[in-house]
């Protein structure tokens, strides 16, 4: 960035420079003043002269057999080879205004080989309409392609579920409270079936919120799929945000698997799992909430650590970083 700044003070140095000498020096200030005069009449004369150019001209497609749908819905466009003054062709270009080709796909021919079905129309046929609706003074000479070409699919709704792509951070001691509501939690897509059956969820556009310490309710916009329209462009989210407390529970060890004729002894019996909670679903945490296990192996028998990894296989929801210790225990096998 400094260097950017640097480059830029040096560069408006130079131009002040230059332009306090060219004013002082009369006969370099005429001559620029005429250069550029010449310079406009030039560009005037040649746009009084008349080019032979193509031009762009878009087309759109109406009544559409229901329940089918454009394969490509990207508004196509006609080459016209077109005769005119410089003046009309540059005002074309600039120009907005354009009023599309409207073709209606019941006026179009329709065609089946092996490879692809779909509809067609000579371009001839709207010679006289779109040299009707060029600016004056463009004289239409030819069109291409000279046949357009259209192919429908089938069209297909169905319903797919939002996921949210957030990044959240919160103010110290607070954190969130539970899930994310999402408002709707699902929208209708429509699009041409093999597009809408290999979508299988939407995803809103990506946001960040920080330091947060109350209860986010906010408006997500969806991420657009090409050549897929739903039935919502956004959804509203909350965001719940409570304050947190840290708490510490003592969950006995399970053993799994054990043969009938052997008993199985952890030293210690239990392990201790802290975690973190909003304060609103601190009182509903239960010990059987949660459930920690070790599988019983055959090498047990035979394996001279005697010191085996706990598996913490169960907890509640809604819980922030959650550890346990310890992870390993010694045990005991005894014949019953």
């Amino acid at each position: 960035m400094k260097i950017l700044k640097h480059y830029y003070r040096n560069s408006l140095a130079y131009i002040l420079i230059w332009w306090n000498k060219m004013r002082e020096d009369r006969n370099v200030f005429v001559f620029m003043i005429f250069l550029f005069l010449s310079t406009v009449f030039w560009f005037m004369n040649a746009l009084q002269k008349n080019y032979t150019t193509i031009v762009e001209y878009p087309v759109k497609f109406t009544n559409i057999p229901k329940g089918y749908i454009l394969k490509d819905r990207k508004v196509k466009e006609l080459s016209l080879k077109v005769d005119a003054e410089g003046f009309n062709i540059l005002r074309y270009h600039l120009s907005n205004s354009v009023i599309p080709l409207s073709i209606s796909v019941k006026e179009m021919n329709e065609f089946k080989d092996q490879k692809r079905s779909g509809f067609y129309i000579l371009t001839s046929k709207y010679f006289k309409s779109i040299d009707g609706q060029l600016s004056n003074g463009m004289k239409l000479l030819g069109i291409a392609p000279d046949t357009l070409f259209i192919n429908l699919l089938p069209k297909k709704s169905r319903k797919v579920p939002v996921t949210v792509d957030i990044k959240t951070s919160f103010e110290k001691q607070y954190l969130q409270g539970g899930d994310i509501i999402i408002e709707p939690d699902s929208v209708t897509i429509t699009g041409d079936m093999l597009a809408v059956d290999s979508v299988k969820k939407i995803f809103t556009k990506h946001f960040e919120f920080t330091k947060l310490k109350d209860t986010l309710v906010t408006t997500l916009p969806l991420k657009k799929i090409e050549g897929i329209t739903f039935s919502d462009r956004s959804v509203k989210i909350t965001v719940p945000v409570e304050p947190f407390t840290e708490s510490t529970m003592h969950i006995p060890i399970e053993a799994k698997n054990v043969p009938d004729t052997l008993r199985f002894k952890a030293f210690p019996p239990e392990v201790t799992v802290s975690f973190r909670v909003s304060l609103s679903r601190f009182e509903k945490i239960k010990p059987e909430d949660f459930s920690a296990v070790i599988y019983f192996t055959k090498d047990m028998i035979s394996n001279s650590d005697q010191r085996i990894k706990v598996k913490l296989e169960k907890q509640p929801p809604g819980l922030y970083y959650v550890s346990y210790s310890p992870l390993f225990v010694e045990y005991l096998l005894e014949k019953r």
